[in-house]
């Protein structure tokens, strides 16, 4: 800075005319060494310094170069007034530019202060998060806990109600089922045979909605397992169309199975495909006046190990819109309200056929144009089987056969009859004395243990929620006396889901039934055990 002064100085000194006083060097240099070390330092970041500089230092000085033009005419005084004018303009745009740097610095400045300020909070508010990440885990997992309980704990309450409630409606179907079975085997006349029929009717038409909702119910909570046994889809379509030929005939419809080539060796769930099955036929009998039903099942693809099946109920009923359509396999809907009132029915049939499929590894669907008919369809992929062991049976014997078996064979042998409902007690006691059995009576699990100590029974009859010592504790007690362990003990009770039956057989008993008790079932399931060998 000073060696710059200096030579501002010496320039002034040499370019000034000589007759140039002493003071006024001195002014001139003060001036000019004013306007060097402004501009040395690159001109300030303050505008009003620069109006001040032309106030103080270049207005004085063009006023000095035009006084000593003026006087001297000397051609250096005039550049030198023209410079300084020029300095003048200059300096002020200058000045304008660089408040104009300053403005936009000063803004980059504050963008990059706030953008900072934000990362920081960003960065603390992360810091905080990692800090505080394992309590959140911690108060998280309680929550999904606490979540988990309360959607178990509403789920065992449902299971628990609808095992309630289903064995407080079977019970007493049991001896509205019974009384009537046993009623029909005495000459009635037609007009109560008909009364009787509709009575039945109203029977298994209640038992039917009670076994969907359980069913429905084990499918969502994936408690419904199938078996993986021997099959004929040919006989099962052929059982479908017997069990509903009476049906049909009330209505004057056509029931037929179509006929086609289809594997015989397979393997799945009878009594799944069975179910799925009458609900399609059922409904199409239902919704059909005229015309007819038909059965059918083709093959879809197949390899080695499995074959894709399709089954068919078509009908030439209603039929259905394509808004009905939408809805149709969603739980508790039917076509219209109108239809609901008019035919009846709960609306879960369709709903557990679609969810049996997919079980199966298939689907369920319908085809159907209103006016013309339906085609209801559902997929099974059935594993094959070795045609040497493909044996099925039906779920039964005949009945008369179990009956007249019994008579013939087993007549006078003793049958312990544990039972607390009175009504329940004389349905099934007429049953057996019916096939010639003799039968005790016991009225609840004590009862039933102090006569297994005293008699030798061929078999128990047991049911299992009673007074004071229910069915399976009475069962395990029995097991431990001496020729306890022997004895076939059946379950014939109103609980109906398979963790009851598990229960049962874990507790020593060798076979169970549901109620309302079907007598055909009774009689083969006893023509079994008291032809069975003694166990050792």
């Amino acid at each position: 800075m000073g060696i710059l002064i200096s030579a501002t100085y010496g320039s002034v000194t040499f370019l000034l005319p000589a007759n140039v006083s002493e003071s006024t060097q001195i002014f001139l240099f003060i001036l000019l060494s004013s306007l060097v070390t402004i501009g040395a330092l690159g001109y300030s970041v303050m505008p009003a310094f620069y109006l001040s500089m032309c106030a103080v230092t270049l207005l004085p000085l063009s006023g000095f170069f035009l006084f000593h033009w003026l006087q001297d005419s000397a051609p250096f005084s005039l550049l030198m007034f023209v410079i300084t004018l020029m300095w003048m303009v200059l300096v002020p745009k200058k000045a304008l530019l660089n408040s104009r740097w300053v403005n936009d610095s000063i803004q980059a400045n504050t963008n990059l202060i706030e953008e900072m300020s934000k990362r920081k909070e960003v960065e603390e508010e992360l810091t905080r998060y990692r800090d505080h990440l394992e309590d959140q885990v911690s108060i998280r997992t309680l929550e999904l806990s606490v979540a988990k309980e309360k959607a178990e704990s509403a789920n065992r309450a449902k299971s628990t109600f609808l095992a309630n409630m289903s064995h407080e409606i079977r019970t007493p179907l049991n001896a509205i089922s019974g009384m009537v079975y046993l009623l029909k085997r005495d000459q009635m006349t037609p007009a109560q045979v008909d009364r009787l029929n509709k009575i039945d009717g109203a029977g298994k038409h209640l038992m039917a909605i009670i076994n969907d909702i359980l069913c429905l119910s084990k499918i969502e909570a994936e408690c419904l397992t199938l078996e993986s046994i021997a099959l004929s889809p040919a006989t099962i379509l052929s059982e479908v169309a017997a069990i509903l030929a009476d049906d049909a005939a009330a209505k004057s419809l056509a029931l037929s199975v179509e006929e086609s080539e289809l594997p015989l060796a397979l393997k799945g769930d009878p009594t799944r495909i069975r179910q799925a099955l009458l609900n399609y036929a059922t409904n199409a009998i239902k919704f059909t006046s005229q015309g007819g039903i038909q059965l059918a099942c083709r093959v879809l693809e197949q390899d080695a190990d499995s074959a894709l099946l399709r089954f068919e109920v078509r009908d030439s009923g209603i039929g259905l819109s394509a808004a009905a359509l939408e809805r149709l396999f969603s739980p508790f809907e039917q076509g219209d309200n109108s239809t609901t009132r008019r035919h009846g029915g709960t609306g879960l049939g369709l709903v557990i056929t679609r969810r049996l499929a997919k079980l199966m590894g298939g689907d369920a669907g319908c085809e159907s144009e209103e006016g013309k008919g339906s085609c209801f369809w559902f997929t099974a992929r059935l594993d094959k089987y070795p045609a040497a062991t493909n044996t099925h049976l039906g779920p039964n014997a005949p009945a008369i056969t179990s009956e007249t078996a019994i008579r013939e064979r087993h007549a006078g042998k003793m049958i312990l009859l544990v039972e607390d409902n009175l009504i329940n007690r004389e349905v099934v006691l007429d049953l057996l004395e019916d096939v010639l059995l003799s039968v005790d009576i016991a009225e609840d699990g004590y009862q039933a243990v102090e006569q297994i100590k005293k008699n030798n029974y061929d078999m128990v009859l047991m049911d299992i929620q009673m007074p004071k010592l229910d069915g399976r504790a009475a069962t395990r007690q029995i097991r431990c006396l001496p020729g306890g362990s022997s004895v076939p003990i059946m379950a014939m009770t109103a609980d109906a889901f398979d963790e009851d039956r598990q229960l049962c057989m874990e507790a020593g008993m060798d076979d169970f039934m549901t109620k309302p008790l079907d007598p055909d079932e009774l009689y083969t399931k006893l023509l079994h055990w008291l032809s069975a060998p003694p166990k050792p």
